[in-house]
C-alpha cells in the first residue's frame, strides 16, 4: 500500500517540481504582462495627445488660413485710404469756397449799405446845393435891382441914362429894403459854390461805391453760379444754405469712412506683422 501511494505521488511530485521550476518563467511573464499593459497605456495616452495635437494643429492651420484671407481682403486698404484722403481734401476746398463766398456776401451787404448811405448823402448835398444856388440867385437879383435903384435916383428928366442912354425915364427902378450888401452877396456865392463842390464830391463818392458794389455783385453772382447753380440773387441764399448742409452731411459721412479706413490700415499692419508670408 505504501508503495502504491509512493508510486502515485511520484507524478505529482514531478508536476510540483516542474511547476516550481517554471515559477521564475511565470514571474517573468507577469512582469512582461505588466510592462505590456503600461506600454499600451502609454501608447494610448500618446495617441490621445497626438490626436489633440493634430486637432490643435488643424485649428491653428484654419485660423492661419482665415488670417491670410483677411489680410488678402485688406490689400486695397491703402488705395481706399488714399481715395478717401483725396475726397476729404476736395471737400475741404469746397467748404473753404463756401465760407469765402459767405464772407464776400456779407461784405457785399455792407458795401450796398455804404452805397445807400452815399446815395442819400448825394441827394442831401444836391438839395443843399440847390437851396444855396437859389439863395444866391435871389440875392444876386436883389443886389442888381438895388444897383439899378441907386442909378435911378441920379436920373434927371431929359438927361441920358448912363446905362441905356435913354433921355426918357418912365419906369425908374426903386431901391429894395431887402437887398443884400456886396459882402453878403459874396458870402452867398461862396456858400453856393462850396455846396456845389460838396455835391460833386458826394456824387463821385456815390458813383465810386456804386461801381464797386456792382463789380462785387457781378463777381459774387458768377461764383454762386459755379458753386451751387444760383442764377438769380433771390436763389443765392436758399441754394447756399442747401450746399452748406450737403457739405456738412458729406463731412459727417466721410469722417466715418475715414475712421473705418484708419482701423483697417492698422489691422492690415498688425496682420502683416503677425502672419508669416
Amino acid at each position: 500500500a505504501v508503495r502504491a501511494q509512493a508510486e502515485a505521488a511520484a507524478p505529482m511530485a514531478d508536476a510540483i517540481a516542474a511547476l516550481r521550476a517554471a515559477l521564475p518563467d511565470y514571474a517573468e511573464l507577469e512582469a512582461m504582462r505588466t510592462r505590456f499593459d503600461r506600454t499600451v497605456q502609454t501608447i494610448r495616452a500618446r495617441s490621445a495627445q497626438l490626436a489633440a495635437d493634430s486637432e490643435k494643429a488643424a485649428q491653428c492651420s484654419a485660423a492661419l488660413a482665415q488670417l491670410r484671407a483677411e489680410a488678402r481682403s485688406l490689400e486695397a486698404v491703402g488705395a481706399d485710404k488714399a481715395r478717401l484722403d483725396a475726397a476729404r481734401e476736395k471737400l475741404d476746398t469746397r467748404c473753404s469756397a463756401l465760407n469765402d463766398f459767405r464772407k464776400k456776401a456779407r461784405e457785399l451787404v455792407t458795401l450796398q449799405k455804404d452805397q445807400a448811405c452815399a446815395q442819400a448823402a448825394y441827394c442831401a448835398q444836391t438839395a443843399a446845393a440847390r437851396a444855396k444856388k437859389d439863395d444866391y440867385d435871389a440875392k444876386h437879383r436883389a443886389y442888381l435891382d438895388e444897383q439899378a435903384g441907386i442909378l435911378a435916383e441920379a436920373l434927371t428928366a431929359g438927361a441920358p441914362c448912363p446905362v441905356c442912354g435913354a433921355t426918357v425915364h418912365p419906369h425908374p427902378a426903386h431901391k429894395s429894403a431887402q437887398a443884400p450888401s456886396r459882402a453878403e452877396l459874396l458870402r452867398a456865392k461862396t456858400a453856393a459854390e462850396q455846396a456845389e463842390q460838396a455835391m460833386a464830391e458826394a456824387s463821385e463818392a456815390a458813383g465810386r461805391i456804386g461801381a464797386m458794389a456792382e463789380a462785387r455783385r457781378t463777381a459774387l453772382m458768377e461764383t454762386a453760379r459755379e458753386l451751387f447753380g444760383a442764377e438769380t440773387l433771390d436763389e443765392i441764399k436758399p441754394k447756399r444754405l442747401a450746399a452748406e448742409q450737403a457739405a456738412a452731411d458729406a463731412r459727417t459721412a466721410l469722417n466715418a469712412q475715414l475712421a473705418q479706413a484708419d482701423a483697417r490700415v492698422q489691422r492690415k499692419a498688425a496682420l502683416d506683422a503677425l502672419v508669416p508670408q
